[in-house]
């Protein structure tokens, strides 16, 4: 990915990367994994495929989620501009903040 400095012109170059599982590409400074390894392998994965691997090694383990870490998941997956036609995930986002927030008043 190039950013072109529109007053002086100076061209920077951001390196992308190519995600193992779906296949997309993503930056540094996204988060994810860039130059991660599966024993031998080499391996990238973009923020929101590493976060569903988080997810599925939670729900082997058989350890549930909290509200906030769904809220987290959710939140990361919006920042990709991820979302169904009718916004899906930022309605259930705001479901949970609003569910948070109220369980956090009568604590």
């Amino acid at each position: 990915m190039k950013i072109i400095n529109i007053k002086t012109g100076i061209e920077k170059e951001i390196p992308t990367f190519n995600c193992n599982i779906c296949d997309c590409k993503f930056t540094e400074q996204e988060g994810g994994i860039t130059n991660g390894v599966f024993g031998m392998l080499p391996v990238s994965f973009c923020p929101t495929c590493l976060s569903g691997m988080f997810s599925m090694v939670e729900y082997f383990k058989g350890e549930e989620m909290t509200k906030k870490e769904i809220l987290e998941r959710i939140q990361n997956v919006l920042n990709q501009d991820v979302d169904t036609e009718s916004g899906d995930l930022d309605l259930l986002r705001h479901d949970l903040e609003n569910d948070i927030i109220g369980s956090s008043d009568d604590e």
